[in-house]
Parts: C-alpha cells; structure tokens; sequence
C-alpha cells in the first residue's frame, strides 16, 4: 500500500469553512487510519485552516473539493449557506520528516544537490528542502556536506522567510497565496454534506 499525504484546507475562506475542514478531518479518521501531522487552527474551537494527514488510502477520487450545505453557524443572519473546503492527495516524499513548533508544522525533503565538480556532490542525499505547510514557502540548503547542518541551515532559511512575510503584512488574508489554497474549486464536488451535524448527501469516491 501507498503512504499518501493528504492536505486539507478552507482556502481564504471564513470560519464555516475552517469548522468544514475540522469535521471532515473527524470524517477522514472514522472511515480510515490516519496519522495527523500538523493543524493549523482557525478562528474557533474546531476550527482549522488547513491540516496535513498520513495514511494508506488508496483512493485517488478522493481529491477536489468538499462541500458542506449549512446555515452559519457563527453568523445567524448570513445568507450563505454553502462552504467549500479542498482535498488535495499526494504520494509521501522520500527520506521526509515532520516537524512542529513555533513556526508552524515544517516537511523536510533531503535531496541530492546539483552544481559543479565536488567529489562529493550527487553521491549522498545531504542537501535538505524546508516546506512550511501552511503557505507553502520553502528554503534549501545545500552548502554543507552534513545532512544534519544543512537541514538546521534551511530551517533557519524558512523562519526568516516568515519573518520577512509577516513583516511585510503578506499573510493579510487579501494578499497571502497559501499552498494549493488557491486552486480550490467550487465545482464538482467530490462530496457534499449537510446540516450541522454533517450528514453526507453524496459522494462521488465510492
């Protein structure tokens, strides 16, 4: 079997959407073994922004889009009463480790490093890629022949990134591209649930 990730994410959307993603995350580990690697909360308990899973699915309909049918449940007044969130399947990367803290849930990826001459270069997979799961930056480092050095190296990389951005007001909603956060569709879903208790009405990966 596969190991797959999987990423879930309310998008730039509001709070309902952030509530869907927390229920189909509570959806995703009735119906399969999942391990859960990062959240990202959102504005309420239950809430989350986004959210990356291990497991053994083997599924590839489940991919695309997630709707949910439901008055707001934070708003009494609003007239929406649909809310998208997206699923996005991928393989595991090799030779990958997870971490959390501070700065957020972090995918590392060793690699061979390109470049010129150098005995050592492409023999051993010393060069490490920093992934921030939430907005997707990355930072690589491959200046060290130490696997170890350079994975602290690109994690120090990745961090002032974030600081720049935040600095920079780039994770203002309006302006922040989080990773596959803008390739949610609102079409075609792959499944659709309803009411506040989250009763699926369909679905199309069975």
């Amino acid at each position: 079997m596969i190991v797959m990730l999987i990423h879930l994410t309310a998008g730039r959307g509001p709070a309902e959407c952030e509530l869907a993603v927390g229920r189909f995350l509570t959806i995703l580990a009735q119906e399969y073994d999942i391990e859960v690697l990062a959240k990202e909360e959102g504005r309420y308990a239950g809430c989350f922004k986004s959210a990356l899973v291990r497991t053994e699915i083997n599924n590839p309909s489940l991919q695309g889009t997630v709707q949910w049918i439901c008055r707001s449940p934070y708003r009494s007044n609003h007239k929406r009463k649909n809310w998208f969130i997206g699923v996005n399947q991928v393989d595991e990367p090799k030779d990958c480790t997870y971490e959390t803290g501070n700065g957020g849930g972090v995918i590392f990826q060793t690699f061979r490093s390109g470049g010129k001459g150098g005995q050592h270069i492409n023999k051993t997979e010393s060069a490490v890629r920093a992934i921030h799961i939430a907005t997707g930056l990355t930072a690589i480092s491959s200046d060290e022949r130490s696997q170890h050095q350079n994975k602290k190296t690109a994690q120090e990389r990745l961090y002032e990134l974030l600081r720049q951005r935040k600095e920079d007001s780039l994770l203002d909603e309006k302006d922040a591209l989080f990773f596959n956060h803008n390739n949610l569709s609102r079409g075609n879903p792959i499944r659709i649930y309803e009411g506040i208790g989250f009763k699926r009405i369909y679905s199309g990966d069975l």
